[in-house]
């Protein structure tokens, strides 16, 4: 029963694993790797920007009544698996595989709007730089892709929701198909 759990938790915790990667991406991206603080959440060192989006998956994934999901996958379990259930299939662990390999899946799919965009900018500042290489680029570069970045994860946020939102719904299915396979 208690190894039912963790699967379900696990198997949840995917879709925040996701977000995790996206968030150290983008900071690595927009070059805010070095100034790391202690995340409240994990006890870990991460940037403020991936704080920051580490919360806002959380809101949405409240708001998308996402804990009432995994509520209803408890119960589901309850229901298909009895209590003191004591054989564990061996194809759960090779889904568990196939879900974890969504995680970088739904991280870059949920990156890609601000990498494009730092992608683009970086080009130009490497055009900018042979045009007129008296400009000190490096500094420049800095703030400007800081700035576009943000600027970026702001507007992809409507997008980034109904994506979150459409992962969140799958979430439900996998969970259902990782308890018909216990």
């Amino acid at each position: 029963e208690v190894l039912v759990g963790f699967l379900i938790g696990g198997s949840a915790r995917m879709l925040f694993a996701a977000v995790t990667f996206m968030a150290e991406t983008l900071n690595i991206q927009m070059g805010f790797q070095a100034s790391a603080m202690i995340d409240p959440s994990t006890a870990v060192q991460a940037s403020p920007v991936g704080i920051l989006v580490k919360f806002l998956a959380l809101s949405i994934f409240l708001l998308l009544e996402g804990h009432h999901i995994i509520i209803e996958a408890l119960h589901y379990s309850f229901i298909t698996i009895p209590p003191g259930f004591q054989h564990l299939n061996i194809d759960v662990f090779a889904h568990l595989v196939k879900s974890a390999t969504t995680i970088f899946e739904v991280g870059i799919q949920l990156a890609t709007p601000v990498m494009g965009a730092i992608f683009f900018t970086n080009a130009a500042l490497a055009l900018l730089a042979r045009v007129a290489p008296q400009t000190n680029v490096f500094v420049l570069g800095i703030s400007i892709t800081i700035l576009v970045g943000l600027i970026t994860l702001m507007l992809s946020l409507p997008y980034w929701s109904m994506s979150f939102n459409s992962h969140v719904q799958g979430m439900f299915k996998d969970l259902v198909a990782l308890i018909q396979i216990i």
